[in-house]
Order: structure tokens, then C-alpha cells, then sequence
């Protein structure tokens, strides 16, 4: 089991450490107070970005930005321009550990395994788990970890959690078929030693990527190495599927107003979105937010109809004006019922006026609500006004989809084949990954390793967004 050693640089910092390696020759390593750009050929600090003490924080590397959850914050540091920008993303979260994917990071917290997405700083409960401090993927659907002498198996799909008598180190831990491999002051593979770096890795997240393998030991000494072992170890992690926990997000989101429902919905279609497109037909983006969306578009008096039409239509924009219409016309209820307030206010003062005689106050309080109720009307006016021109965009969307569809069956030749039983399709977020780090992949997937990977996805929903 061959390993060769590429690169060995000695850094000024020391303690705990997570490790990205970019394009172009280049790390990123977070280590210590500094978040640390070397370039790998001249064995050389280009920058050092003072941050607060990494301790092992939840961590990753998307583009040109590197995003650490600190507590309830995620921070993200543009690592040109070194403008930094600091998020709530939950009131009680307590991340113990956590496995990478680039834009989407799990992470146990309160004995919960949670999901967190970057793109929308969204935080979603995949299921119940353990309070662990370590974590790694087990299989493309299930998740693990070592705590109290045994091995907690979490399905993230079924949601089922079973325990296993096995005995593993505090090391950081990969899987490949039956075996795992260990980071701690070897790099060993059961009790065959396959490496012995300088350094204790103590605390040390790697990056793994095809058949190379980079970490930054506890003294602060980089390595990066080469070898079939971590090639293996890549494929055995090509992808996770997951099913988020459907019941906990929407005991929340019920409890919500409508409005800030109908703003989740927009949240997880601007997700949908950017997923197809990546590449993904319309069904397989919807797949992982449908049961959630349907429930909340009930609430919200649309039903499933939203979402059922969106399968396998070429274009969701009509989808999207739908949303758009619900939150129009719940703006519209409120004004409606502030209206019969001040109308029953304007009531009472009339009968109240009636009774006792005119008054100079009196009169102003009369006139302040007809004025208030007149205000009132040209808003609800205007909002219709909205509304009649999305039914019109809803109209020419769902004509322009229908028309695409169309075009394209006739432009098909007929070709006559037995009838196929139709497929289940499975309830889950496919997340794969690339071997190569000029390739740049959205959806990567490195257990537990931050990857830097230049991706638009961003750009996309913020288009999105403006519409």
C-alpha cells in the first residue's frame, strides 16, 4: 500500500486545523488566530486573515470564500477582498461535529443531526441522533458515530438510528467498504500502518480529493499526500443521499404567519431552481422539498396543485408567480380587515356623534379615520392592480411551458417500445462529487473535508431574487 509525500511546508501557527486545497497551486488553512493563504510550489504565506481561535468549528470553502459557523453565527470572509459578513442562523445551536460537502455542511448539535445550507443560510433537522464529537459518512446513506464504546448508524433517509459493536479510536475517521481509516498520530488502516507523518494530527481536518489527501498537523506542519488508499477512499464517498426531516420543519413553519411561510416556500423554490439548473430535471429538484411544500401550500389555500404541476414542466416560473399571488393576496386580507376596523371605529364615532353632538375633537377623530380608510383603499387598489398583471405573467409562463413541451413532442420521432412499469422515485438529495480540483463541482463530496470549488449557484438565486 504505496503513500508518497508531495509537499511538506512548516507553518508559524499550531493547534487545531481544517485544511482546503484550491486551484492553482494553492491552500487555504485555518489554523490558530489566522486564516492562511499559502502557495504550495513557493512553500510561502501570501496572506494571513486575523480571525477569532479556530477550536474545530464547522468550516468550508466555496468560491473565493471561506464560512465558519462560530455558535449561532456563520461567518463568511471573502478571501480577496477580506470583507467579512456575520449571520444568525439558529438561538441554540451547539455544533459538537461535522462532515463537509462545499455548500452544505451536517453537523451534530443538541444530539441533533442537522443540515446547513450556505447558499441560503438555511439550517433544516435531518433526525435525531447522538451527542457525539466526531462524525463521517458510513455509506451514500447513512452517517456515523463513535460515542460511549459503540457505533451509532444513522439512515438519512429512513431516519433510523442503530448502535454496532465496534471499537475505534478519537481519530478522525474515514470509511471504505469494510474497513476505516484513521488520522491520529498515524494514519493507519485497522492496525496496518499506512503512514506516519510528522506531526500528530490530533484535531486536524483533511481534505480529500481523488488520490490525494492534505492535512496540517498540531505543530502547524502541511502535508499533502498521494496514494491508491485515498483514491479509494473518494469512491467509496462518491455521494449522500438524504431526506430531510419533514415533520420538525413543519411543526415550526405552521406556527409561523403566513406571510413568513409563503417566503420559505420562494426560499426552497430559488433552491429548486438553481438545482435544475445545475442539471437536474424538474422532478428531481422538486423531489426533496415536496412533501414540505405541499404541506405549507395547503395552509396557504393552494394545495398540492403548485407543486404537482411543476413536475416535468420545462419552465417553474409559473409555479413561482403562484407564490408570488398567495403573498399578494394575504397582503391583501390584512389591509382588507385593518379596513373594517377603522370602519367599525368610524361607526362608533358617528353613532357616538349622534348621540352627544359635534364636536372640534370629535370631528378630527372622524376625519383622521376616513382619511386613514381612504389610504387603506388605494392600497389594497394597488396590490390588485399587482395582482392582475402576475396572473397575466402566470398565464404567459404556463402557455410558454406548455408550448416548449409541445414543441418538443413534435419534433420527436415515434418509436414504438414495451410498456415500462413506472419508477419510484426516491425521496432524497443526491449529493456527488469530481475528482479533480481544476474541474470545479457543485455538488461535491468528500466526507468531512471543506473543498474549494468556484461554483455560480449564488449568482443564480440572487437573479433569481430581482425577479
Amino acid at each position: 500500500m504505496s503513500v508518497q509525500k508531495l509537499i511538506e511546508f512548516q507553518l508559524q501557527t499550531s493547534g487545531p486545523s481544517a485544511t482546503f486545497l484550491m486551484s492553482g497551486s494553492k491552500c487555504l488553512i485555518r489554523q490558530g488566530e489566522f486564516l492562511q493563504v499559502v502557495n504550495l510550489q513557493q512553500k510561502q504565506v501570501e496572506a494571513k486573515i486575523p480571525m477569532n481561535k479556530y477550536i474545530g468549528q464547522p468550516s468550508s470553502l466555496v468560491d473565493d470564500v471561506y464560512y465558519e459557523v462560530n455558535k449561532n453565527t456563520l461567518t463568511s470572509t471573502n478571501i480577496e477582498t477580506k470583507e467579512t459578513e456575520t449571520v444568525q442562523v439558529s438561538n441554540n445551536l451547539n455544533a459538537t461535529a461535522f462532515v463537509n460537502y462545499n455548500r452544505l455542511i451536517f453537523m451534530i448539535s443538541n444530539g441533533q443531526l442537522l443540515a446547513l445550507y450556505l447558499d441560503t443560510k438555511e439550517l433544516v433537522p435531518i433526525g435525531d441522533f447522538v451527542p457525539a464529537t466526531n462524525m463521517f459518512q458510513y455509506s451514500e446513506n447513512e452517517m456515523a458515530s463513535y460515542f460511549n464504546n459503540k457505533l451509532h448508524i444513522f439512515n438519512t433517509e429512513s431516519h433510523e438510528l442503530k448502535t454496532k459493536e465496534q471499537y475505534l479510536s478519537e481519530g478522525f475517521t474515514f470509511r471504505a467498504n469494510n474497513d476505516f481509516v484513521q488520522l491520529s498520530t498515524q494514519i493507519f488502516k485497522y492496525d496496518e500502518i499506512i503512514y506516519e507523518p510528522s506531526a500528530t494530527l490530533e484535531k486536524a481536518i483533511p481534505f480529500l480529493n481523488a488520490n490525494l489527501i492534505a492535512f496540517t498537523g498540531f505543530s502547524g506542519l502541511f502535508e499533502l499526500l498521494q496514494g491508491d488508499i485515498f483514491d479509494e477512499l473518494s469512491q467509496f464517498c462518491a455521494c449522500l443521499r438524504f431526506q430531510r426531516s419533514s415533520n420538525i420543519v413543519i411543526e415550526q413553519e405552521q406556527a409561523a404567519p403566513q406571510s413568513k411561510m409563503v417566503n420559505i416556500c420562494m426560499q426552497y423554490f430559488a433552491s429548486i431552481k438553481a438545482e435544475i439548473a445545475n442539471g437536474k430535471t424538474e422532478t428531481e429538484a422538486i423531489q426533496p422539498y415536496k412533501s414540505d411544500l405541499i404541506q405549507m401550500l395547503t395552509i396557504l389555500g393552494l394545495g398540492a396543485q403548485v407543486v404537482q404541476e411543476a413536475e416535468g414542466k420545462q419552465d417553474s416560473q409559473a409555479e413561482i408567480q403562484q407564490l408570488i399571488l398567495a403573498q399578494k393576496d394575504q397582503e391583501i386580507k390584512e389591509l382588507q380587515k385593518d379596513k373594517n376596523e377603522l370602519q367599525n371605529k368610524l361607526k362608533i364615532s358617528e353613532d357616538q356623534l349622534n348621540q352627544k353632538g359635534k364636536t372640534n375633537d370629535n370631528s378630527n377623530v372622524e376625519n383622521q379615520l376616513q382619511n386613514t380608510i381612504r389610504q387603506k383603499d388605494a392600497e389594497i387598489a394597488q396590490l390588485q392592480r399587482k395582482i392582475s398583471e402576475l396572473n397575466s405573467k402566470v398565464a404567459n409562463a404556463t402557455s410558454q411551458a406548455e408550448n416548449t413541451v409541445k414543441t418538443q413532442e413534435r419534433s420527436q420521432p415515434v418509436v414504438q417500445k414495451p410498456v415500462e412499469a413506472p419508477v419510484q422515485q426516491a425521496p432524497v438529495i443526491l449529493i456527488q462529487k469530481k475528482t479533480t480540483i481544476e474541474n470545479p463541482a457543485p455538488t461535491q463530496s468528500a466526507p468531512a473535508v471543506p473543498t474549494g470549488r468556484p461554483m455560480t449557484l449564488a449568482e443564480k438565486v440572487a437573479m433569481f431574487s430581482k425577479k
